[in-house]
């Protein structure tokens, strides 16, 4: 008898769910200590690493909208185990013969300094200072009401590591400030002005590869997570790519 009431109690649960809305953010970021000494060298990979799901509204069909607090990794699934909830794109860059290049990595562009070790050879320390900023949106609908926000990300960061025969071994350190805004339409009337900010600070340990042809990098994350000065959490993941670097 419990089982026949309990049916009906998940699926109302079920249809609750379905209407938050939830964001998610990467956490592969795959801060190496080093820029390539080729001139206008660089990699194109492809990235798979489980994100950060942020819930800012638990019901947008209601009215007004449901707001609640912030939730972190609320809906979490199987596939987020599986590193394919998050597919990015990696870019690096380097700017001639500098020890500075462009870098694209998720979410988040901007430039990689390499301040130690650049042109050295292998077997020696190397290490990188960046800074970058990103921007997306996301959205979420039903048939009576949408909700979309828009993050915007800044980034700083580095990274050190020691330089072997055709692989590095590196720490790094990144802290991406989100500032998100977000808008609920819902029964015909607009529901703005909420704003939340968020501070993502990722630690990982990682290896990469820097020869021409073949790149592959593979890194354990651990990221403090913090919305609103008052909702923290942490999160551990790997974070994993591959692709061709010249």
């Amino acid at each position: 008898m419990k089982k026949i009431f309990a049916l009906p109690l998940l699926f109302v649960l079920a249809l609750c769910t379905s209407c938050s809305h939830t964001v998610d953010f990467p956490t592969g970021h795959f801060a190496v200590p080093y820029v390539s000494e080729n001139r206008f060298g660089g990699s194109f990979s492809g990235s798979s690493a489980q994100s950060t799901a942020i819930t800012f509204i638990e019901d947008y069909e209601t009215t007004p909208p449901t707001r609640g607090t912030v939730q972190i990794n609320k809906d979490v699934d199987f596939a987020d185990f599986l590193l394919v909830d998050d597919i990015g794109v990696e870019i690096d860059l380097s700017l001639g013969t500098l020890p500075v290049e462009y870098f694209k990595a998720g979410g988040v562009s901007g430039l990689r300094w390499q301040v130690i070790g650049h042109g050295s050879g292998k077997d020696h320390l190397v290490a990188s200072i960046q800074a970058g900023v990103g921007s997306f949106s996301s959205s979420s609908s039903k048939s009576t009401a949408s909700v979309s926000s828009k993050v915007n990300t800044n980034q700083m960061g580095a990274s050190v590591g020691y330089k072997k025969e055709d692989m590095i071994i590196y720490v790094s350190h990144l802290k991406n400030d989100h500032k998100v805004d977000t808008t609920v339409v819902n029964a015909s009337t607009t529901y703005d002005g909420y704003q939340d900010t968020g501070v993502h600070t990722t630690t990982a340990i990682g290896l990469s590869t820097y020869a021409k042809g073949f790149l592959m990098s593979l890194e354990y994350n651990n990221t403090n997570i913090e919305w609103n000065s008052s909702v923290t959490d942490t999160q551990g993941n790997w974070g994993f790519r591959l692709g061709y670097s010249w």
